[in-house]
């Protein structure tokens, strides 16, 4: 009697865990899950994982409770009731059974970690700045709270992880690796982000989340309007579409605009509704995901810095009217575009149509390139060979040569690049002879 009730018991846990994992899996972002799992081919994930593991670099069981044990404070039932209960509620909430100790460590930046346990030890560690908890609301703790155990529930730390094993710097990761690892970085903070609603489901104390994590003051300085702050976000998003203000989703994460209005559309969507009133899930819903569709432009195309923002818009510009000089785009100048966008994008054939669609003029793509050079040489005025460099592949990718592209690119480098007429010359005799260049007949 007593084993069939220890087997009931195990069939019930197993059950819970898989009920719990379908839950997470239809509340995930569905890009972030792709992406992840794209990196993890990449990186041969299957064979590296198991080596890190064999090599035991965690000496210390339980290094992080250890770490954060000694100076901060651990919040338990007994010391702090109210948030340890609320800790669980969010546990409860997400159906994270897992053990995870929560610590608050003093530093006055509005700020939270989640540490994932590592083998061998007992529990999850999820710290919680000081700043966090004295400007932080009940609902917007628990969203906050909610995320960081979004992350565990993702295993986001595996990948990073594997990336730290596998790359001794960041310059040592090839760009088109260093693109999707930006770009898996947004969306794991989206799929996080719908866990945190889930554990705290109002959408005003995330906006008030946001405003807080952002600004760093309370609402007793400002009068913040839940609808009026949507409708500005709304506004700059439109912008952005519009090819202005693109310059706030240059970042490792995406930009507040994004993240609020990805939440929101998370709030409405079938899969939430359905699941917050019956606990069913909806393994599909096409909706949420043609509505997440230009929040995912936005996160994928811009780069995650304003140096390669410029960078890819001379690509982009210069790129096409330089190859567009001769009434067409052949298809080794269009291949050379889309190589060299892919240092700076995820999706380089997407940013060049966006460009192409959104500019249809020779002028308007003149002045976008004259634009993003003059921002770049302020910047750092030794840019202007690697401008001209990549002009110089343009002109020779199809192996035809003519007047007008070598007129535009001279007048470019005099004109725009500060290069003298017989240093320009000069360094594009250079770049033909190392190019390989072989005329067609």
């Amino acid at each position: 009697m007593t084993k069939k009730k220890t087997s009931s018991k195990k069939t019930t846990a197993k059950n819970k865990k898989i009920k719990a994992e379908e839950f997470w899996k239809a509340m995930r972002f569905k890009e972030e899950a792709l992406v992840g799992d794209k990196l993890r081919t990449l990186l041969h994930a299957d064979v590296i994982e198991p080596i890190i593991e064999k090599c035991r670099f965690q000496l210390r069981k339980d290094y992080w409770h250890s770490v954060f044990s000694g100076h901060s404070f651990h919040i338990d039932k007994d010391l702090s009731p109210g948030l340890f209960k609320m800790c669980q509620e969010v546990l409860d909430t997400l159906q994270f059974t897992e053990p995870v100790n929560f610590f608050i460590t003093n530093d006055p930046q509005v700020n939270a970690a989640a540490f994932m346990k590592g083998e061998g030890d007992n529990s999850h560690v999820v710290v919680i700045n000081s700043g966090l908890v004295e400007s932080f609301g009940e609902k917007e703790l628990k969203f906050v709270i909610g995320h960081e155990i979004g992350h565990l529930i993702y295993k986001t730390a595996e990948i990073r992880r594997l990336i730290h094993y596998l790359f001794e710097e960041e310059r040592f990761i090839p760009i088109s690796i260093q693109n999707l690892i930006s770009l898996w970085e947004k969306f794991a903070e989206i799929s996080a982000d719908r866990m945190g609603f889930i554990a705290s489901p109002c959408i005003e104390s995330c906006i008030t989340n946001f405003f807080k994590l952002s600004s760093g003051i309370s609402l007793e300085k400002v009068n913040l309007n839940a609808k009026a702050f949507m409708h500005k976000m709304d506004e700059m998003l439109e912008q952005a579409r519009r090819g202005e203000f693109q310059i706030l989703f240059h970042s490792s994460h995406p930009s507040n605009p994004v993240r609020v209005k990805a939440i929101q559309l998370f709030s409405e969507s079938k899969v939430y509704t359905q699941y917050a009133s019956s606990g069913k899930v909806v393994k599909n819903d096409k909706e949420l995901s043609k509505e997440m569709q230009g929040l995912l432009d936005l996160m994928e195309l811009f780069p995650t810095n304003q140096r390669d923002y410029y960078r890819s818009m001379v690509v982009a510009a210069g790129g096409i009217l330089l190859a567009g000089l001769d009434d067409k785009i052949s298809m080794e100048e269009n291949d050379e575009i889309v190589e060299y966008l892919a240092k700076f994008t995820a999706r380089p054939k997407v940013f060049l149509e966006n460009i192409q669609k959104q500019v249809r003029s020779k002028k308007g793509l003149k002045e976008i390139l004259i634009g993003a050079i003059f921002c770049l040489l302020e910047a750092d005025p030794e840019e202007r060979y690697s401008i001209f460099y990549y002009l110089c592949r343009i002109v020779i990718a199809d192996h035809a040569l003519n007047h007008k592209e070598i007129n535009f690119l001279m007048d470019i480098a005099v004109e725009h690049l500060g290069m003298h007429e017989i240093e320009a010359n000069r360094l594009f005799l250079e770049n033909l002879r190392h190019s390989g260049f072989a005329p067609r007949f």
